[in-house]
């Protein structure tokens, strides 16, 4: 069935309009009168921007090992776009996902807004009016729950303008129905609303459940080569790929984290260098971790083999802080300042 509120759309003419769309939503009250939730159009999506500003750039090698990987990805993805598609953003959902850092949420919302494609959106605003529309049990994160959204999303979805309709839902959360006091007098849903009926908007959707604390262990070895520090992708277990760190391991004991990081170094240094008694101990927490961190430091003066550029750098200590760095890498960085050359004295 049509969902019963009006859009307006501000587009360019001819090929280009692909890339001018933007969308303002407006909504009808009981006594007719005409809201509009937000009175300016929705600007072209900003990836694309930088995608369009990026294609004749050329970044420097130091920049690539100091932007974050979003970034870099961005670049890989202006020059796919370039090379591959003529420099227009491709109209099939899995050419759009092999792009890189190109997702499925950001697929789906380049072709419905841009090609007028027939694909569903779901974020988090979108995710919280379905459940109060629905008055759906539940959270983002549970299998059961986005398998029922995404199915009502399509079953919903406006066949003749389905970017309309996912800006439309999108302005909707953002705007109107909000997490704590929702405008539900305002809302054009409410007369179908489940959750509204019952008087229970904020019931929906669940909080997302808390998994409980674990305590952990990492070691983290600071690398001294040259008079330059050595910083990886990643931390470990997955976490935080996006971001330069100090070479780090977890364990559930500090000796199991100190041997993990380790086997993580020998492949990848010609000369495992001795890592000291740790020096510093800090205390850090990620999602459900919470993290003893010991830093063990250790001078280095070999070649690195086994990793490319994109995956490792060296930067002087001063500079850590201006790279994208985790906020640990900050944490850390700031306690080596203060410390100086002596912390890789034995």
């Amino acid at each position: 069935m049509p969902l019963p509120f009006d859009v307006a759309c501000f587009a360019g003419t001819g090929d280009d309009r692909a890339l001018s769309l933007g969308a303002s939503l407006s909504l009808r009250t009981r006594s007719g009168f005409r809201r509009s939730c937000c009175n300016r159009p929705r600007s072209i999506p900003s990836f694309l921007i930088i995608i369009v500003f990026l294609l004749n750039y050329r970044l420097s090698s130091i920049w690539q090992r100091r932007l974050s990987n979003g970034f870099c990805n961005l670049h890989r993805a202006a020059q796919a776009l370039s090379e591959r598609y003529g420099g227009r953003f491709p109209r099939d959902l899995k050419e759009a996902r092999s792009l890189p850092g190109v997702g499925d949420y950001t697929a789906r919302a380049v072709l419905s807004i841009a090609y007028n494609q027939p694909f569903s959106v779901l974020d988090g605003n979108v995710a919280r009016v379905m459940a109060r529309f629905l008055a759906l049990r539940g959270s983002l994160p549970e299998r059961h729950f986005r398998w029922t959204i995404e199915e009502n999303l399509d079953s919903l979805l406006s066949r003749r303008s389905p970017g309309k309709f996912n800006q439309a839902l999108m302005e909707l959360g953002q705007t109107i129905c909000l997490p704590r006091s929702p405008r539900c007098s305002l809302c054009p849903l409410r007369r179908w609303c489940r959750a509204f009926r019952f008087q229970q908007p904020e019931d929906y959707p669940e909080p997302r459940p808390r998994r409980r604390a674990e305590e952990w262990h990492m070691a983290v070895a600071v690398l001294l080569g040259k008079g330059r520090i050595l910083l990886v992708r990643g931390l470990d277990d997955g976490l935080l790929d996006d971001l330069w760190n100090f070479p780090s391991a977890l364990g559930r004991s500090n000796s199991e984290a100190l041997t993990k990081l380790k086997d993580k170094l020998r492949p990848v240094l010609r000369t495992l260098p001795a890592l000291t008694e740790p020096k510093h101990h800090l205390r850090h927490n990620i999602t459900y971790r919470s993290i003893q961190v010991h830093v063990y430091p250790g001078r280095f003066s070999g070649r690195i083999d086994g990793i490319d550029n994109d995956s490792f750098c060296w930067l002087p200590l001063r500079t850590v802080e201006e790279a994208a760095v985790s906020q640990l890498a900050r944490k850390i960085a700031r306690r080596l300042a203060n410390v100086g050359p002596g912390m890789w004295r034995s």
